[in-house]
This record gives structure tokens, sequence and C-alpha cells, in this order.
């Protein structure tokens, strides 16, 4: 479907990307050779938009073998990008060991970790059936050290582990940990707080929520 017009990276991106919206993985992936055959070299995004396909089905797999191929045939080392992508395969796979041991194999190759890999780590430890809030306080803690600010997500994959565990008044302490951080709660982290109610059984603390949720403006014909 090249012949005829030149392409150029950013239309092979594109279309590469179509693939992927409409599942067609093969197609995607085969992509990438066609460019080289027609002598455009994919680049970082071509990569992550296909890493990013293959992490949503937890195939980390396809991840390393794509980082292996970026690395040999492109000449690009895996970044930071890369990495945070693999813990998100890794979780949804259910994997945490294998997420949590990332960390260290990025600092073994000179890859700083950034917020978005410490929150793709945080959710790891939130919703893998091994995961605990012990390990996300773990995750925050290393976070913080390397002089990365937590942001809304952070908390939020912080109310989640909790919420798994069943610990709701922990989960509803996370609200002042992120006043003294300085963050106004959103829609999303009161959604988070609510299911800690509901999977606690707590139905008089959701309703109290959910007045004060009122009382802050939020729209409550929402939920």
């Amino acid at each position: 479907a090249m012949e005829g017009l030149m392409p150029d990276i950013w239309s092979c991106n594109h279309l590469m990307k179509t693939f992927l919206e409409w599942d067609q993985m093969q197609k995607a992936v085969h992509m990438l050779e066609k460019m080289e055959h027609a002598g455009i070299e994919p680049d970082r995004y071509s990569y992550a938009h296909l890493m990013n396909a293959f992490a949503n089905k937890g195939r980390a797999d396809m991840i390393r073998h794509l980082m292996h191929r970026m690395e040999g045939r492109s000449g690009l080392k895996p970044d930071v990008v890369s990495y945070s992508i693999l813990i998100k395969a890794h979780q949804l796979a259910d994997e945490l060991d294998q997420a949590l041991g990332i960390l260290d194999e990025m600092k073994a190759k000179g890859v700083k970790p950034n917020r978005f890999t410490y929150n793709s780590l945080m959710n790891a430890c939130a919703q893998c059936t091994r995961g605990t809030p012990h390990m996300a306080r773990n995750i925050l803690g290393k976070m913080l050290k390397d002089g990365c600010t937590a942001d809304i997500r952070t908390y939020v994959a912080l109310i989640n582990a909790y919420a798994m565990k069943k610990q709701p008044i922990q989960a509803r302490d996370v609200l002042d940990e992120m006043a003294e951080a300085g963050l106004q709660p959103n829609h999303i982290v009161y959604s988070c707080l609510l299911k800690a109610y509901a999977q606690a059984g707590a139905p008089t603390e959701m309703r109290a929520l959910m007045q004060q949720m009122e009382g802050e403006g939020f729209e409550m014909d929402e939920w």
C-alpha cells in the first residue's frame, strides 16, 4: 500500500496507530518491516505505539522483543518510556516480581526512573494478586528519595492498594497525605475511595463521603 506515494515517518506511525486501534497487531508489527523496506527508520514513537498495545494485552515477552529489535536494528536504546511500558505489561499479566525487578534493571542500564515509572510500579503493587499496601509505600519512599514528586496518580495507586486489601480507613488517610502534599482530590480519587468503602462493606462511610463530595461541588448524578 506504500507504492505510488512517498510515505514519511509521521504517516507510517499514524497508519500503525490505526492498525492498533483496530486490534490488527500483526499488521502493525509488519509495518516495521515495511518502513525499513521503504527506507524509513522507525523512531521511538513507532516502537512506543507497538509496546503500549502489547502492554495492554500483558505481553511483556513482545515488549522485550521490540526493545531488543529497537536497539539492534534502529540503534535506539530502551529508555524510561520503554521500561515503564514493560512494567505495565507485567502488572496486567499479574507478574509482580518481574515488574518490581525492572527498577534494578533500569538502574543497572543507567536509565533514570521517573514519576511515570514509579506510578506504574505502585499500580502493580495495588493490582497484582501478591501486591500489598506496604510494597506500594516502599515504592513511594524510593520515588521521593529519588527526587520525584508524587502526583494524583501516585495517591490513586496507594488508595487502590488499600482498597484491594479491604483497608478503607488507611485508604481514607491517604487524603490527608495528599493535602500535606498540596494536592486536591479529584473525582478519580473519590471514586477509588468509594470503591474501597464498597469492597469493605461500609455503606455509612460511603454516604458520608458522597455528602462531602456534593459539598465540594461534585455532581453526584455522575455516579
